[in-house]
């Protein structure tokens, strides 16, 4: 699906509650966003990052990971990034 659209960024989804415990399982997001910042590196893709109240966990994922994507886009509301 991700070769018909070339010029297309890889987007992943905020955080949400699963039904079960209704709460936010940040694990999971933690692992689905490595995942898809891998994805998007090896497809030469940029990302587009919502961040609410999780910019340090993003920025710490971010230094660990060593193939980065050709760029970012982050938009949040809540977060302050600082660099």
């Amino acid at each position: 699906f991700l070769n018909l659209f070339e010029n297309g960024i890889i987007s992943p989804p905020q955080a949400s509650q699963t039904p079960e415990t209704n709460k936010t399982e940040f694990d999971k997001q933690r692992d689905a966003f490595k995942l898809q910042l891998q994805l998007a590196a090896e497809l030469n893709r940029p990302v587009s990052v919502h961040s609410v109240r999780s910019s340090g966990t993003i920025l710490e994922i971010l230094n660990a990971t060593e193939n980065l994507p050709p760029s970012i886009c982050f938009h949040s509301y809540g977060d302050l990034f600082l660099s």
